[in-house]
C-alpha cells in the first residue's frame, strides 16, 4: 500500500512492485556505463557473477529494442529522506 500511494503521489505507474525495483540499481548501472567490470566493482559482485550476467543481458536486450536517446544521468541517493515522500 505504501509503494502504491508513493507511486500515485509522484506520477509513477501504480503497477510498480518492490520485487521489480530490486534490480533497478544494477540495470541503471549497466545502462550508464555498459562496462561489466565497472558495474561489478560498483555493486560488489565477483567477476562473471550470475547476477552480473543476467542484468548485462537484460540491458543488451533493452538496448536492441529501444531507439537511441541520450541517456539520463543518474546519481547515487546517499542520505535521501525517504520519509518525506510519504507526506
Amino acid at each position: 500500500a505504501f509503494l502504491h500511494k508513493l507511486c500515485m503521489n509522484h506520477g509513477l505507474h501504480v503497477s510498480l512492485r518492490v520485487h521489480g525495483l530490486r534490480g533497478s540499481k544494477a540495470y541503471i548501472a549497466f545502462l550508464e556505463s555498459g562496462d561489466t567490470k565497472k558495474v561489478n566493482a560498483r555493486l560488489g559482485w565477483v567477476p562473471n557473477s550470475d547476477m552480473s550476467t543476467r542484468y548485462a543481458r537484460l540491458a543488451q536486450i533493452q538496448a536492441m529494442n529501444t531507439p537511441f536517446v541520450q541517456p539520463l544521468e543518474f546519481k547515487e541517493l546517499h542520505s535521501f529522506n525517504w520519509g518525506a515522500l510519504s507526506r
